[in-house]
């Protein structure tokens, strides 16, 4: 059984901060792996006077109507000072097809070694993760809620995988752990989670937003992406609810990772073709909810592999479609590329500023020195 997190001492070079852009970083042991936890902390924006936003091509106004629904209630009782973004592997592990799986377990037994995830407290663990294949599926999109507490960081939830059967084009859904202790572990190439501390009587923590379209075709995540750069927020947690009882239907786009294995990119029609990509309608008796984040990650590899673009600008969120199925194809647990609202149709976000986040990156050793156990670089050029 693998026992608790051990933290390096001494670290490494003091410049070498500055190198991998975090705020402070340290390295820990866990299970006879060594781990590189970095630690970027933001500037903490003042509560806004929160106005409507007249946009071209929609309109988005104060509304809490994101937090009535279902488990996204939750919402609003989390994100106290403390809460943070938890992001471990990432892009550079597909691009260069190395160290793939790993467990959830070691995230949360880390984040408690770092006195991230205090044993006093509750938190809401929420976002999402490459799904780990399994028997004969592939890899997928995973996507989970639980509440988290105690000294190793368990806790009781559910999470969805989205994953692509056999010859189909359109992913299905997986239910993982549903109100369990037993959270689901298995993870491939990402995890990307916030971590948000439970804070009774200390007020709301999350801002929601209504987003009326103005004109066809208007995109939710632009829209939502204005939002947060005009309130100067660095990093957040997000919820997108959207309900398919509007004037005319929604347009999804939604992507499903399709493949088992991976073998290197080398150009950007190799992640293009690592997932299947699909532009459907939401039903009118269906809500898609998605959660995700937005942190603005420096991520060098994937800017030279497609030429200069930023990794996931627009956020990173996971959806998932309930309700009654309208008998056409439809991923049903996803990637969301996006949302496009009919004039006059309404979706409703929520915003939970973080005050700080960590990246988690699994080290090896290479000719005596530590190095990433995915790239094979020094720590120093970790981000180079």
């Amino acid at each position: 059984m693998i026992g608790k997190a051990r933290r390096i001492l001494p670290v490494w070079p003091a410049d070498a901060a500055t190198s991998v852009g975090a705020s402070s970083q340290e390295i820990f042991e866990l299970g006879g792996i060594y781990h590189l936890v970095c630690q970027e902390d933001f500037v903490g924006s003042p509560t806004p006077t929160l106005q409507p936003l007249y946009l071209d091509a929609a309109q988005i106004e104060p509304s809490t109507e994101v937090f009535s629904f279902g488990c996204s209630a939750h919402l609003q009782n989390y994100g106290a000072p403390g809460s943070c973004l938890v992001d471990m592997k990432g892009i550079r592990n597909l691009i260069f097809a190395k160290a793939l799986q790993f467990s959830d377990d070691t995230i949360r037994r880390l984040l408690v070694a770092c006195g991230a995830l205090s044993p006093s407290d509750a938190y809401l663990y929420v976002g999402l993760g490459g799904a780990a294949p399994e028997g004969t599926d592939g890899a997928g999109e995973y996507l989970q809620f639980s509440i988290l507490s105690g000294r190793r960081g368990g806790g009781f939830g559910w999470g969805l995988k989205g994953h692509v059967l056999g010859e189909s084009v359109y992913g299905t859904t997986s239910l993982l752990g549903e109100g369990t202790s037993v959270l689901p572990d298995d993870r491939f190439a990402y995890s990307q989670m916030a971590l948000l501390r439970r804070g009774d009587g200390e007020g709301n923590f999350s801002w929601g937003f209504r987003i009326e379209s103005r004109k066809s075709g208007a995109s939710v995540l632009d829209a939502l992406i204005e939002a947060i750069d005009r309130l100067s927020i660095q990093a957040c947690a997000l919820t997108v609810l959207v309900s398919g009882k509007q004037p005319a239907p929604i347009v999804i786009i939604g992507r499903v990772t399709k493949g088992k294995s991976a073998v290197p990119w080398h150009k950007i029609q190799h992640a293009t073709d690592s997932a299947l990509e699909q532009t459907f309608l939401l039903g009118p008796d269906q809500f898609l909810l998605g959660f995700g984040n937005r942190l603005r990650r420096q991520e060098p590899d994937w800017h030279r592999l497609t030429g200069g673009r930023e990794y996931q600008a627009r956020g990173h969120i996971h959806a998932t479609l309930s309700g009654v199925s309208p008998g056409w194809p439809q991923h049903t647990t996803f990637h969301l590329k996006d949302i496009l609202l009919p004039a006059g149709a309404v979706a409703f976000v929520g915003i939970a500023p973080v005050e700080r986040a960590f990246r988690i990156f699994p080290l090896t050793t290479q000719g005596g020195r530590l190095v990433c156990e995915a790239t094979g670089r020094t720590i120093e050029l970790l981000h180079g």
